[in-house]
């Protein structure tokens, strides 16, 4: 959703190590979906881009994503989905302890 967002807020938001976004990163480098440039501010920030590719593949797979967590939340429940995201929160902070 964000052009020109850093690797390390990626990483952050997806809850990956550096190495796997790195990783992913050049996977998606290679099939032309991003590009990545250097931050003006920070050379060793890499900043990350959609392609018009990776822009196409975005708007094919946005609804799809959308669909999956509406059937989600009517099989589940809301109630049952919020817990479930409360209790992957607090597993997260947990983890990140170590």
């Amino acid at each position: 959703q964000e052009q020109g967002i850093s690797q390390q807020a990626l990483a952050e938001k997806t809850a990956k190590d550096k190495a796997c976004m790195t990783n992913l990163m050049a996977n998606l480098e290679k099939k032309g979906w991003i590009m990545r440039q250097e931050a003006p501010n920070d050379r060793r920030n890499r900043l990350v881009y959609l392609t018009p590719a990776g822009e196409e593949i975005s708007d094919r797979v946005r609804p799809l994503i959308k669909d999956f967590y509406t059937q989600t939340g009517q099989l589940m429940g809301i109630e049952n989905l919020n817990a479930c995201s409360n209790q992957l929160e607090t597993l997260y902070e947990i983890f990140n302890q170590f």
